[in-house]
């Protein structure tokens, strides 16, 4: 039995769309972004990771609220109930995580399996959507062989200008990136510590 998941259309498009328009700002959709994984990871007993992180998979609502889709690699935790798309592996690769590429020397990755989607694994795609939004372009824009993005990933995304984020990408919001990009799995933040930040941010703005 297939079972799927119908949502309504949204006129306002996905996230990455909407942020073209230099007058959005991306730290509200960030801060629902945020809120909307959150809830994902703390379904008990069965915690949902949503596996494909990006701009292109968060519609907008037409009062402008962001909305998590395309759960094709989403995966449920203590269920026999599976989500993915029969017989895909992998993800969008700019926006995934360093282990996701297989193995290496200095790693301690939580879970084994390359292809595991994990709640390290959103916390780091998160990260790479902060990237995105502010910048309203792909993280490593300029790559376009998967390949290349090992070396990438692991180096570490350089800060983008001031300019290139309207002066939005604030010390708070690069801080968090570089937490939820950490080369250890399990020294990454759970999303209700980076929601924590958020607000301790917002409150001290």
């Amino acid at each position: 039995m297939t079972i799927s998941i119908v949502s309504p259309w949204m006129d306002r498009g996905n996230a990455h769309d909407y942020v073209q328009n230099k007058d959005v700002d991306p730290r509200p959709l960030l801060v629902g972004i945020a809120t909307g994984l959150q809830y994902l990871h703390g379904c008990d007993p069965n915690p949902i990771y949503h596996g494909d992180l990006k701009g292109l998979n968060v519609l907008i609502s037409d009062d402008g609220c962001p909305l998590l889709t395309d759960f094709g690699f989403a995966f449920i935790a203590n269920s026999s109930f599976s989500m993915d798309v029969e017989g895909s592996k992998g993800g969008s690769p700019h926006w995934m995580a360093p282990e996701c590429f297989g193995p290496w020397e200095d790693s301690t990755t939580a879970r084994g399996n390359t292809w595991a989607v994990t709640t390290e694994r959103d916390v780091w795609a998160f990260g790479m959507t902060i990237l995105e939004l502010f910048t309203r372009q792909r993280p490593f824009p300029e790559v376009n062989i998967p390949f290349q993005l090992i070396s990438l990933t692991r180096m570490g995304h350089p800060r983008p200008s001031d300019e290139a984020t309207y002066f939005r990408l604030t010390d708070e919001w690069w801080n968090i990136c570089l937490l939820c990009w950490h080369l250890d799995p399990l020294k990454r933040p759970r999303m209700s510590d980076i929601l924590a930040k958020i607000s301790m941010g917002s409150s001290h703005g």
